[in-house]
Formats: structure tokens, sequence, C-alpha cells
């Protein structure tokens, strides 16, 4: 939202953050006699004047947060290294906290008119950088919005290319009951043969079948050109009132990006090769003839664990015959977080026992009948669900490091195990169970136990976390 003409300001940059290898989120600070001028709907863009190398350059680059975020007196965007880009790899080797740079006020009509949240569900389908002004409008539709829900289907090639992958994580624990994200990966295999491979229209049919309900309010739908206009022509097909798509094209993927004489040589000497590893198998690029396999493996960034969020299934009964119900008990208090900011992920009387575990008293009966059904199949199953800070914050600091950075800001994926940081593990919440089988955990996809739980558990609700073959929780995560 311009208020109005647009015209160009200098702005200065606070912040400049790695998304990815080949990604950046680059924030601003709005001065206050400029506020209202930069006063934006979800789904606009910034354009970014500077002159490069003698050039007087523009580019323009999608908001990237909640229109509630504006309220800091910040702009943040996020910008991908292109291909032979002089803007975009200017920024990425040049731009600095300090720095000052020539933004245009917000322009763009991307999403609901006028940029008003409204209820309903919410579907967007994105690929690569085309997240960027998905994740602004789905987070405010998702804050505006109480009785809003929301399924985002995105797509990239592997789990470390993944943008905005902690954020968006963060927002699925935000709103639990009510965000749906599937991540689909078109060069890294995953468990289900679903979610490896492109977005063509093919595949978001049967995505849309699997994960969306018939009655969508609104769809989105961004990234490249073949992508956006197949699911549009996919959508049409359905019968989806084209009032109901909005549209936004980040590049056209035909058109073969510019080579540098470096690059040409790079790539005469590089390779890819696959690898496959505790069950995935991902590609691994090979800077040079003079690297090995395992040096190059090991400078990949540890994939996140990518797997779709779906409802509970119903549970399974005998023809006629009620589901058991589980005894259910309140534990004793529950010991508070160290840090006296972080806030409780769990209430008094949300943790309960069930089975002998302890969990969330919003999966107990589902969980109890899943465990019953276990014992009638002659299983032997252990282990533990609920952990409390306390015990969260001691095994970040076993896998992560001792320093305040390791235990509560280093990313879940630069641990040794994977741990996710204080506040955000589906076990504080009562909401994951690690398993063990005859008083052992469950180590590897075999064995009666894992076969039986690959087979019932998603029928109570529970999914498991392909690295990890005893973790199972209500979200794969």
């Amino acid at each position: 939202m311009t208020v109005g003409r647009p015209r160009f300001h200098r702005l200065t940059v606070s912040r400049v953050e790695p998304l990815t290898d080949d990604s950046v989120a680059v924030t601003f600070c709005v001065p206050p006699d400029l506020l209202r001028g930069y006063t934006y709907f979800a789904g606009q863009h910034l354009t970014l004047r500077s002159e490069v190398d003698g050039q007087d350059l523009r580019r323009s680059y999608s908001i990237c947060a909640p229109v509630s975020a504006y309220a800091t007196g910040e702009l943040r965007v996020a910008v991908k290294r292109l291909a032979g880009g002089v803007f975009s790899g200017w920024l990425h080797d040049h731009l600095r906290p300090g720095a000052e740079l020539d933004v245009l006020t917000p322009l763009g009509h991307f999403g609901t008119q006028g940029g008003a949240a409204t209820s309903g569900h919410h579907v967007a389908v994105a690929a690569g950088s085309g997240i960027t002004p998905v994740l602004s409008i789905l987070s405010t539709v998702l804050e505006q919005s109480p009785m809003s829900t929301a399924t985002l289907l995105y797509g990239n090639q592997r789990g470390a290319t993944v943008m905005f992958r902690d954020e968006l994580s963060d927002l699925k624990d935000q709103y639990l009951q009510r965000f749906q994200l599937v991540h689909v990966l078109s060069r890294e295999q995953q468990v289900a043969e679903l979610l490896s491979g492109r977005l063509d229209p093919p595949r978001i049919g049967r995505l849309l079948d699997a994960f969306v309900p018939d009655d969508v309010a609104q769809w989105y739908l961004c990234g490249p050109h073949a992508m956006v206009t197949g699911a549009r022509d996919l959508l049409s097909a359905r019968g989806v009132p084209a009032d109901r798509v909005h549209l936004e094209l980040f590049y056209v993927e035909d058109v073969a990006p510019v080579r540098t004489p470096d690059e040409a040589v790079a790539d005469s000497r590089a390779a890819t090769v696959l690898v496959t590893l505790d069950g995935r198998t991902s590609e691994v690029a090979m800077r040079s003839r003079d690297e090995s396999v395992l040096a190059a493996t090991a400078s990949q960034p540890r994939p996140v664990q990518l797997v779709p969020v779906a409802a509970p299934l119903p549970v399974p009964t005998a023809p006629g015959q009620p589901a058991p119900a589980p005894t259910v008990t309140t534990p004793p208090p529950t010991t508070t977080p160290p840090r006296p900011t972080m806030p409780p992920l769990v209430g008094p009387g949300d943790i309960v026992s069930v089975a002998g575990f302890m969990v969330n008293k919003s999966s107990a009966v589902p969980f109890g009948q899943m465990m019953t059904a276990a014992d009638a199949a002659g299983l032997n199953l252990g282990g533990g669900a609920y952990r409390n800070p306390a015990s969260q914050i001691a095994l970040r600091r076993a896998h992560c490091g001792p320093t305040d950075y390791d235990i509560y800001d280093r990313p879940a994926s630069q641990c040794s195990p994977p741990t996710a940081r204080p506040g955000m593990s589906m076990h504080e919440q009562g909401l994951a169970i690690d398993f063990t089988c005859d008083g052992s955990l469950i180590s590897s996809q075999t064995g009666v136990c894992w076969d039986w739980l690959a087979t019932n558990a998603a029928n109570y609700g529970f999914f498991n976390l392909p690295s990890e073959p005893w973790h199972w929780s209500v979200n794969g995560r």
C-alpha cells in the first residue's frame, strides 16, 4: 500500500542474514518521518536502486515478513543470487549493515484485493524464491484471521536450498492445528514418492487430492513460469473461479542464465554424484576434480528432514465396538525454562499420563488407542514423550555446544545429532514419542516394532521422522 505517488528514499540496511548458500534476507530501517509511506500489504514488493559498475540498476524483491512486523519500523526482503545476475551478485558480495540504498515505496497487487486477510482455507503453491511473498501472505492471514487455515506446497531442489526453513518450521509450530506444510524436493529422495520430484501439474494434482480440502477460499501461485501457469491451468480445469487464484511470476526458467567464463571452467571440472546416507539419497556437487566425495559430502549443509503434515485419520475399531479409552492422570508440575522470556509451550493440565507415557492431552485418546492396539499385537513398546524445558536445554548443551548461542540460537541442523532449539521441540509440547522395542531404542527401519508402527501409526495421527526411526510425532518433526 503506497501512500501518495511512489518515490525512492535512502534507507539504511540494518541486517543482512544468510538464508541458504545463494540467498540472503536484507532488512532496512525506516525513519519515523517515512513510516507512513512504506506501509505495505502482504504480497507487495520493494524496488531497490543502486549504481553497479557504472550502471544505474533497479531490481524488485518481495517483502517477506507479516504486516505486523512493520510495527518495528523495519522492512525485510529476500534476494537470491542469480547466475549472471549483476545486481544480486553485487548485493551478496558487497551489501553490509550500515550501508544505504535507494528503496522505492511498496508496490504490487499479489494476494487478496486490498491486502485484507479473509477467513476460510488458503492454499499456496510456491517454488524456490517464490516463497518470499507467500511467507508474508500466509503469516499475515493466520495472524489476522483466527478462523483461517492454510496449506503450503513448497518445491525446492534439496533440503539445503529451502529458503526460510526455520521460519516456516516456527510458523507451523505456532499454528499447529491451522497450518499444513508440505515440502517437495526435486533432487533429493524422500520417503514418499509423491514428495520427490518437480511441482508439475500431475504432481500438484496428486498433492491437492492428498492434502487440500475441496473448499478453498484463496489460492496463491508463485515461482517459475512453467509451474505457475501449469498450476493455474490445473485449477481452471478443476473449476476454481479465476478471481480466487492469485499469480506472481518470478522468472522464466526456459531462458538460459548468462554464464561467466569462470563458471564455464568450473563446470568443466565439476561433477555431480548421488550419495545415499541413512536411507536418504541426495545430489552432491563436486567443485573440482581434486575434491573427494567425502569432502564434498561433508561440506553440504545437513538437510532438515522435510515431512508433510497430515491431519489425524479416523481411529480404526472393530465393527460395532467403541474405541478403548485410555487411563488419563495429571502429572506433577513441570520445571520452568531457565530463560524467563521463553514462553511456556504447555500449561497446567496439558500434559497427561497415558499407558506410561507423558503426552499432550490433545493427542491422549488416539495415542492410548494406538498403544492398546500395539499391546494386542503382542508388541512391547516403551520409551519417552514429554520433555521439560530443562531436559531440552541439557540435550542442546550435549548435542550443540556449551555457549548460550549453541544452546538457544544455533540452528538445529548444525547440531549432532540435529536437536530442536529450546521452545521449538515437539517433545516440549508432549506431541512426540521416542519409542523403544523390548527395552532397546528402535534404531533402524527394520523389525516387528518398526514394521507395525510404519503400517499403523498414521491411522492414529502419528508420523515418523525418517532420519530417526525411533521418533514419531503428530507432524513428522
